[in-house]
């Protein structure tokens, strides 16, 4: 944890794949029912002014390296400390939720007779690696991936063309505007709201304009992507039958068959969802470990990753009773969940921060 410097593309590169991450395999947007596809769309516009006052708070406090010390100085040591605390439980709660995902995805698609803890302790211990080489090693790695994982779901959305029936999303908005709005929420808590955990990390970029230059790149690309592959599973399966499967991405890619030749490409949204899921628990793991250093002033980070990693093992496997456990927390709770922690609480701490920051001011224009 050296060298914590990012170049642009790489800092763009993570966010997306961190965008992608479970949304690719999951629902999204449940709550506007076949017009998830829209919320998802409102939501990406949505991040981005979000985002502008995440990278404002961060780059307006001195000496702020991670939103960490932004509390610190809003709120004081006490309770800015005890707020850091619960963004550090946030974070692995985070990791943990992600992590027993993408165990559920692997024995239940691929590898029925795995038990869940061996996919669960895989990915846990390559998150570990990748923490304790740093977030440049990440970069790196999001740098190599990004070229594997972002024309996958082009290629799925091109070849599943022949199945589209666009009568599985008309009417539009057939449930009225409210359903849209809440779905649009939801959207905004995840995946746009949980990359908050970002802001945890120690990270430096070029300028403070690449703040606002990779959030809005990085948002509008993993948003688009987001909106298409949503679009086109509703219009393949229909939202009824879209619910009833517990993985969408890879009921869809399995549906493809050209020429009785070209078939079972349902590996490809594998390695799409699984690269960029891996990031997402990666970054979990990075918020998580730096969040006890700071609570607990230690300095040598690197000795939290392995308990950190450990935790998040046991936390993911004891979570959940069940992949349909896992999946009504998902829909009912995770994304109210996110939305207090990625998006009120912030919002709270901008408007106490431009307040204090006013009176500092005045007591020194006096």
């Amino acid at each position: 944890m050296n060298d914590n410097s990012l170049s642009e593309n790489q800092a763009t590169r993570i966010l997306i794949l961190f965008f992608l991450g479970s949304s690719l395999a999951l629902h999204n947007a449940v709550q506007a029912k076949q017009d998830n596809w829209l919320a998802i769309l409102i939501a990406t516009f949505l991040a981005i002014p979000l985002f502008y006052m995440y990278s404002y708070m961060l780059t307006s406090i001195t000496n702020a390296k991670t939103f960490f010390d932004v509390h610190h100085y809003v709120y004081g040591r006490y309770l800015g400390t005890l707020i850091n605390f619960t963004y550090v439980i946030s974070s692995f709660f985070l990791g943990a939720t992600i992590t027993r995902e993408y165990g559920e995805y692997l024995i239940t698609i691929s590898m029925q007779q795995t038990p869940l803890i061996v996919p669960l302790i895989i990915m846990s211990l390559l998150g570990a690696w990748i923490v304790k080489e740093g977030i440049q090693t990440l970069g790196r790695w999001c740098n190599l991936f990004f070229f594997i994982n972002a024309p996958l779901p082009t290629i799925i959305l091109l070849l599943i063309i022949p199945l589209i029936n666009i009568e599985n999303i008309l009417p539009i908005m057939y449930n009225g505007v409210r359903p849209v709005i809440e779905g649009s929420i939801y959207a905004l808590g995840i995946p746009f709201g949980e990359a908050i955990m970002i802001f945890t990390i120690i990270f430096t970029l070029p300028s403070k304009k690449s703040y606002y230059k990779i959030f809005t790149k990085s948002i509008l690309i993993s948003g688009v992507t987001l909106t298409g592959v949503t679009l086109i599973q509703i219009m393949v399966m229909g939202f009824d039958i879209y619910m009833l499967s517990y993985f969408p991405s890879h009921a869809v890619a399995s549906n493809i068959s050209i020429g009785k030749f070209l078939e079972r490409l349902e590996i490809i949204m594998l390695i799409a969802t699984a690269t960029a899921g891996f990031v997402k628990v990666s970054i979990g793991l990075f918020s998580a470990t730096n969040g006890i250093a700071h609570v607990f002033n230690v300095q040598n980070r690197k000795l939290l990753v392995i308990p950190c990693s450990l935790l998040v093992i046991n936390l993911s496997y004891f979570l959940n009773s069940s992949i349909m456990d896992l999946m009504n927390m998902y829909f009912v709770y995770w994304g109210y969940y996110t939305f207090f922690f990625c998006i009120i609480l912030p919002i709270t701490t901008f408007l106490i921060m431009l307040f204090k920051m006013k009176i500092l001011k005045k007591k020194t224009i006096i």
